[in-house]
């Protein structure tokens, strides 16, 4: 049952949505019109199966939809229900996107979720009530702004089935904080065997098993074109003599699991019904050990269009580790493009694939290939970059093929002269002298990260790296009140975190965390446009403690080496703090003493080392702040030159007269070692500070993948090679520095592009020189 809070006219063609996550929220929907009851209040009943937990939402029915809303711009994702018998929802909509919402005297909801047995705290907990969804942290908190008052349902998933399925009521009183912690029964974990027939198809195909639990490709995010589980995060099914295919994996008993099989994702290739509709199966598991038996009765989606081939032969210079991909746009847009899905090997330099469906949906199409599902960065050349078009298709009721022959990658340019490698006396240092890279993820990550990300972290072990420092990041999700949460899809979540620290390991690397924030439009922007009053920076400092002690439990939980505090994207909430426009940013007066409290609760959780982020160009923080910590993280990308004209000795003398000048003073007042976080771009004008395009010196962040090219901006391989050559001439002089890195390094695709990433271009040559002589590595 529905009850509209919001006042006017009254509503019409008021729907329930009943949504299927597995093909895409948007793309499957079930829609039941509901009956109006008088007074704003619509019913509607429906079957469901008893076991099952629905996603649902509400809607205004037309040419679109109109969504339910729970804030200003904030569509209601979905809401859950666990259905155990029959029963009555009853649900407060208190808004909707074509009109203004407003909550009056709102409340909220805390909470803390547990291990029902050992009391340790569960991460990745959706949490949903009210329209609102939250993901509970590495130490189990989650917390729901904005509700109206009221009684709401409240049901909290473990997005991998490890726990099962809790629900109840919650009672939010005006303006107040509703407490909500709960305990979750560990789940019993069954083997699960799938064997399903598939219709003839092409030999060279991959078959997929795509579910609703993460450990199934369900991200729980809003992913590209409203897919929610990409292909390269679903399992592969084994081909058996038979030519059946299964899958054996562990899975909750007693589990409301929604799967499909597929030759791609959710939404491209996978399984119809006879009548051509979307197949989404359900199954709720049993309490032992099960083999589940089902046939696919038909890949195409009903119409007469035929099925498309699409062949694509890639460039001899393609690493050969190398996955490729398709991609697809079908709504018009460049920013229409939905999820990259692998294509399948056939030979030599050849990739297949065959699109079955759903193309009686269809129209006009346009499609792009790129390489390990990284399209936006490591594209086909033809089609490069986030605003591209792609190449267009209709169907056709006659087969098509289409034959591509790929002439150039973007940005996989390598020079043909060897890398100039300056040669000298070098002095090894201890055990605790880092040397590695620095992920580039804030703005980049995406989930097939967890795909791609072997070769990469192979390649830093193979220029003699021993740390990596992964920066895990939250979204500022609203100014008022400031919303801090992890975006699934956007932000890894804890989970993904892991899974890159275990393959870090893997590696011989030593992982460390340097948390950082994100916002659905510039940190810059949205600092400016907050309301930043003494009710707001409370919350904001409620918000980026929970932030922070989360990373700090998961720092804690995972084994790594370390944590580095200070991200420079929340600088107007430092002491003294100022916007980007040089105005002060009315930061509270005790600011420093919350700083310091903060790095007191993170030593509290982690008992590993900390270190202090601080920007080489700008004023260090308050000594209060640096001696609590035990190194110092000097970012620096400090000029080094003060023309283009480039001299290698006086490159490295300046790089020695800067280190003195702003890194010894650090050293000197607090005690701390430096780290030296490099990153220089690879383009013309790095070194010397200023990278020229349109006459105007180009942000180093906007040079890096996922944004718009700069095409005034000009490559030069040769003067990051350069500047890496003189900063590390540099250290080696200099033992009070105890360790240097390479920021953004963008570890899924190796592209000799403009960016800071050292992955594949000579400047990562340079490294793998010093790197091992530095560290007292033995020489290979």
């Amino acid at each position: 049952m529905l009850r509209w809070a919001g006042t006017g006219p009254g509503l019409q063609n008021v729907a329930l949505e009943i949504l299927d996550e597995v093909t895409g929220l948007s793309l499957n929907p079930q829609r039941y019109g509901m009956e109006s009851q008088g007074n704003n209040t619509f019913k509607v009943t429906i079957p469901i199966p008893a076991g099952s937990l629905i996603k649902y939402r509400y809607i205004l029915a037309g040419s679109p939809p109109v969504m339910e809303a729970y804030a200003a711009d904030q569509a209601v994702r979905y809401r859950m229900a666990y259905i155990t018998s029959a029963q009555e929802i009853q649900d407060v909509v208190v808004g909707w996107t074509d009109r203004a919402v407003g909550v009056k005297n709102a409340g909220r909801i805390i909470g803390k979720i547990v291990d029902a047995a050992t009391r340790a705290p569960i991460p990745d907990v959706l949490v949903c009530s009210g329209g609102q969804q939250a993901l509970s942290s590495a130490d189990g908190y989650f917390i729901l702004e904005g509700l109206a008052p009221g009684t709401h349902n409240l049901v909290a998933y473990p997005i991998n089935g490890s726990h099962q399925p809790f629900q109840q009521g919650a009672l939010i009183a005006e303006n107040a904080t509703t407490p909500a912690e709960f305990a979750l029964s560990p789940s019993k974990m069954i083997q699960v065997l799938f064997l399903v027939k598939i219709p003839d198809s092409d030999p060279n195909a991959v078959v997929r098993l795509v579910g609703s639990l993460y450990g199934l490709g369900n991200m729980h995010g809003d992913l590209a074109g409203g897919i929610s589980a990409p292909a390269s995060r679903a399992p592969v099914m084994t081909r058996m003599p038979d030519g059946r295919y299964s899958l054996l994996t562990s899975l909750p008993a007693g589990w409301d699991l929604r799967y499909k099989y597929t030759l791609g994702d959710g939404f491209w290739n996978a399984e119809h019904r006879g009548d051509g509709k979307f197949q989404t199966r359900q199954v709720i598991l049993p309490q032992q050990d099960v083999v589940i038996e089902d046939v696919v009765e038909t890949w195409k989606s009903g119409g007469s269009s035929a099925p498309i081939q699409f062949s694509a032969t890639v460039p001899a210079n393609t690493p050969e580790t190398d996955i490729i991909s398709i991609q697809f746009n079908p709504y018009g847009s460049p920013g229409g493009w939905t999820e990259p899905i692998p294509m399948w090997k056939h030979r030599g330099r050849e990739w297949r694939f065959t699109l079955y469906s759903p193309l009686g949906m269809l129209r006009e199409v346009g499609y792009r290939y790129c390489r390990n599902d990284q399209c936006g960065a490591a594209d086909d050349a033809a089609t490069k970059g986030v605003k591209a078009n792609g190449f267009p298709f209709s169907t056709s009721p006659i087969q098509q093929l289409f034959q591509d022959d790929i002439a150039n990658w973007a940005w996989m340019k390598k020079p043909s002269q060897p890398t100039a490698v300056v040669a000298m006396n070098i002095t090894p240092r201890d055990r605790s002298f880092w040397v590695g890279v620095e992920l580039y993820q804030r703005d980049a990550y995406r989930p097939s990260w967890l795909t791609y990300s072997i070769e990469g972290f192979k390649n830093i072990q193979n220029i003699g790296g021993k740390q990596v420092v992964l920066s895990p990041t939250w979204t500022f999700t609203r100014e008022t009140p400031p919303i801090l949460q992890p975006s699934a899809g956007k932000d890894p979540l804890a989970y993904d975190t892991l899974a890159l620290l275990q393959q870090a390991k893997a590696n011989q690397l030593d992982g460390v965390l340097f948390p950082r924030v994100r916002a659905n439009k510039t940190l810059s922007k949205w600092w400016a446009e907050a309301k930043r009053d003494d009710s707001w920076w409370q919350s904001w400092f409620d918000r980026y403690t929970e932030f922070l002690r989360h990373q700090a439990a998961l720092a804690q939980q995972t084994g790594a080496s370390a944590i580095i505090l200070g991200d420079p994207g929340v600088a107007p909430a430092f002491p003294a703090g100022a916007l980007s426009d040089g105005s002060l940013s009315g930061v509270p007066d005790d600011a420093l003493d919350r700083w310091v409290n903060l790095i007191d609760q993170v030593r509290g959780l982690y008992k590993g080392e900390i270190l202090w982020a601080v920007n080489a160009s700008e004023t260090p923080p308050p000594q209060e702040i640096l001696v609590k910590v035990d190194r110092i993280y000097l970012l620096w990308s400090v000029p080094l030159s003060a023309s283009m004209e480039l001299d290698p000795s006086a490159m490295a003398a300046e790089a020695g007269h800067q280190l003195d000048e702003k890194a010894l003073p650090l050293v000197q007042s607090t005690g701390k070692g430096v780290v030296l976080g490099m990153e220089y771009p690879s383009a013309q004008g790095a070194a010397s500070g200023c990278v020229l395009a349109k006459d105007a010196c180009v942000r180093f962040e906007n040079l890096y993948p996922l944004h718009p090219d700069q095409p005034d901006a000009v490559i030069n391989l040769d003067e990051q090679t350069q500047a890496y050559n003189a900063v590390l001439a540099a250290v080696n002089q200099r033992e009070w520095i105890t360790g240097i890195l390479s920021r953004g390094f963008y570890v899924p695709a190796l592209l000799v592009d403009k960016s800071a990433s050292v992955y594949g271009k000579p400047a990562a040559d340079v490294l793998w020189y010093w790197f091992p002589r530095l560290s007292g590595q033995p020489e290979s």
